[in-house]
């Protein structure tokens, strides 16, 4: 067990933004004064927990504790701080941003960054995620974990993984039922086959090629995966800033936005068109403004009353 630190050279990093907007990684933070992460190395199977914590000595450090199956060597923890720094947008100035739209959201401080979650856990996760309560995509995710991830130990408590998807594909279809996947599951094996396809038809390098509008087309081919998750994916899974998603939550709060800041609220029904719409209004970067909106209306709450960390208590009272 060793501790790291990771410095963000461009401004301090807020950290209890973490758990203010939406986080698509299945973590199992219980405060805002901890992430804790559950991670595999890159060979797929190797199981890693990481805790993330501010530093007290300095606003642009953080404190990393890493625990493993077995000894990683050098070039591993090299993969596992560029995973976190990946994840917590630490590789992407929002600076500039910050400063131009500060009005939209008065009350997140600097160093806010929106997360990212690797592709093919944002694929599961945003299937959960589909017409789901906050408790219903907390209780699929954990019971997935539990009864088909494996764990790891660490200071007498017990960490569930998420299954691999190699994993899931070796699930029957009753089991995957049993973790209340509903309507879901039918979609499972769909899913698998389009994840045994990145690697083996180059798509992450064909996507690179790619505007947003033209990744989301093509992910909304694969059976399982809507406009919304497309979206989600788009901007989480990818980094692509344009990619405006919509929920009944945000479709209230852009309303109240628009009304604040004296913007044209269109009649627009399609997301497409409001996509095209927003990213015309704010630099291409419609996604990052309303994660920025939503972390801007969360960190207003009360944490009892805050629905995202409630999210994030809740799979952290099912470890």
């Amino acid at each position: 067990m060793e501790e790291f630190a990771i410095k963000d050279d461009n401004q301090p990093f807020f950290f209890k933004g973490i758990l203010l907007g939406y986080v698509y990684s299945y973590h199992v933070s219980s405060n805002h004064d901890e992430y804790v992460r559950l991670l595999r190395l890159d060979d797929g199977e190797t199981k890693v927990i990481i805790k993330v914590r501010p530093s007290s000595s300095s606003p642009v450090l953080m404190q990393l504790e890493f625990i493993a199956e077995s000894s990683l060597d050098s070039r591993e923890f090299r993969f596992l701080l560029k995973q976190i720094e990946w994840e917590l947008g630490l590789d992407e100035n929002t600076n500039w941003f910050h400063r131009k739209y500060s009005s939209f959201f008065p009350n997140l401080p600097m160093g806010y960054r929106v997360t990212k979650t690797p592709l093919e856990e944002i694929l599961l996760t945003s299937l959960l995620s589909q017409n789901a309560s906050m408790n219903m995509y907390a209780l699929q995710m954990t019971m997935l974990a539990r009864r088909l991830g494996s764990s790891m130990r660490w200071e007498r408590k017990k960490y569930y993984f998420l299954p691999t998807w190699e994993e899931i594909s070796r699930i029957d279809e009753q089991s995957l039922k049993e973790c209340k996947l509903g309507y879901r599951t039918k979609y499972i094996p769909h899913l698998v086959s389009f994840v045994s396809s990145l690697n083996e038809q180059g798509l992450l390098d064909h996507w690179r090629t790619l505007t947003t509008e033209e990744i989301i087309s093509e992910l909304v081919s694969v059976k399982g995966i809507g406009p919304y998750s497309a979206a989600v994916i788009a901007l989480y899974g990818l980094g692509r800033e344009d990619a405006f998603f919509s929920d009944v939550y945000i479709k209230k709060l852009l309303s109240r936005i628009f009304r604040q800041q004296d913007i044209e609220n269109p009649s627009i029904s399609s997301m497409k068109a409001w996509r095209t719409y927003l990213n015309e209004t704010w630099d291409e970067s419609a996604g990052w403004m309303v994660d920025f909106l939503t972390a801007n209306d969360m960190i207003q709450l009360p944490s009892e009353k805050n629905p995202h960390f409630l999210l994030h208590q809740l799979l952290s009272m099912e470890q």
